[in-house]
Formats: C-alpha cells, structure tokens, sequence
C-alpha cells in the first residue's frame, strides 16, 4: 500500500514538474511567436542563434506535445497502481 502511495506521489510530482517547465519552455514563446513580428531572441535564440525562423515554432509545439504525452503517461502511471 506504501509503495503504491509513493508512486502515485512521485508521478504527481513529475507531472507538475512537466507542467511548469512546459509553460515557459512551449507556451511563452509560441505566444510571443504569434504576438510578435520579431520572431529572434528568447530562451531557444541562447541554443540557436539570433535568427530562428521556423524554429522558433517547430520548438515550442514539440515542448508542447512532449509534455502532453508526459503527463498523459504519468496519469495512466497513477490510475494503474
């Protein structure tokens, strides 16, 4: 029974840890990518360079799908134990 309740915990965890590493990784910047016409600079600019151009939508989308897929797979984690 322990144990059970310790997963579920750290599957808890986790998700919330994807959630918030999510937002600021995938959310922000395709916002700010739609919002915007500068379509440089950011968090990803730092691993890429200035000009991103279709990066700069490739790579939050593909935050966005990971961390869906993350959490999904953590919820059926929980509901098995």
């Amino acid at each position: 029974m322990a144990n059970t309740q310790g997963r579920k915990k750290s599957a808890e965890a986790l998700q919330t840890v994807a959630v918030l590493a999510g937002i600021p990784l995938g959310v922000v910047p395709l916002v700010k990518y739609f919002t915007s016409d500068n379509h440089s600079g950011g968090i990803y600019s730092k691993l890429f360079g200035e000009e991103l151009g279709t990066l700069g939508l490739v790579l939050p989308t593909l935050v966005i799908i990971l961390v869906v897929l993350l959490v999904g797979f953590l919820e059926v984690v929980k509901k098995r134990n």
